[in-house]
């Protein structure tokens, strides 16, 4: 059957519910094993840090008294119980800066007596001195 590429692209948004623009506007990996080791779990939590939607998800095989197989998932990043802690918690890091914290509005300076720094200068500029 020929179409012509405004129907077939017609036909695909009709199937998939959406305009095919919009399809691939956000990317999802999904990463399924029988068990991860430290280091591709350590790479997830990093990606996740820098707003990858990216899950592990555990493949656990499973053999019923009739010799049937089932393969039962398992969800362990994001953990399903702190999904939305997780989430919120990433989005809030990804919007205040990674290498500053809030600062309180107090300096602590480890200064000396000496002839360029004395007490009269902590008193006067409002720092807190310790020696």
């Amino acid at each position: 059957m020929n179409k012509s590429e405004f129907d077939a692209t017609k036909s695909i948004e009709e199937f998939i519910d959406t305009d095919i623009e919009a399809l691939n506007a956000n990317q999802r990996i999904i990463l399924a094993s029988r068990e991860f080791n430290s280091e591709v779990i350590s790479a997830v939590l990093w990606l996740r840090e820098f707003g990858v939607d990216i899950q592990c998800t555990r493949l656990a095989p499973f053999v019923d008294s009739d010799g049937e197989l089932f393969i039962k998932p398992e969800t362990i990043i994001p953990l399903p119980e702190a999904k939305d802690y997780i989430e919120r918690k990433e989005v809030k890091q990804r919007t205040t800066s990674t290498n500053q914290t809030e600062w309180a509005g107090n300096w602590f300076v480890n200064v000396g007596e000496g002839p360029h720094r004395t007490w009269e200068d902590n008193m006067k500029f409002g720092f807190v001195g310790a020696g």
